[in-house]
């Protein structure tokens, strides 16, 4: 299905589904797969109210500090179409990431957002090179 499944090896995971709101509209159709004891203990709190990664921190002890993510365009297919309230085959943004606890992935989040109420904004810095610290060949 993914190809990210491969980080999680043999291990059951548990599925935990969201659906994002901004002003009682749906934003997000978001699907985090998690290892099973970890879902287990986040699929019973209360999600409506709080974010996981907020729940991850305080219930879990776990600290997310890295993640690998890609953004391309998408289709809405029937479950995506009925949870965001468009029609089948409506443009989306399908972003996949990985998130890690020091160097165990925990996650992954495949998430469908509404095109025409989502934006994604990177920041960009040039790194030019300092004086003396270019690439010596020799």
């Amino acid at each position: 299905m993914y190809r990210q499944w491969r980080f999680f090896g043999n291990e059951p995971l548990c599925l935990i589904e969201k659906i994002q709101q901004m002003n009682g509209q749906p934003i997000t159709y978001l699907r985090s797969y998690w290892p099973y004891e970890y879902g287990l203990r986040l699929a019973a709190e209360d999600l409506k109210h709080h974010g996981l990664y907020e729940l991850v921190e305080d219930k879990l002890d776990l600290v997310l500090d890295r993640a690998t993510q890609t953004i391309a365009a998408g289709k809405a297919g029937k479950k995506e179409a009925a949870y965001l309230q468009v029609k089948a085959g409506t443009p989306l943004l399908i972003m996949e990431r990985v998130a890690y606890a020091g160097n165990r992935p925990v996650e992954l989040s495949v998430n469908a957002y509404r095109s025409d109420r989502y934006k994604y904004r990177v920041e960009l810095d040039r790194n030019r090179p300092r004086p003396g610290s270019g690439v010596i060949i020799g």
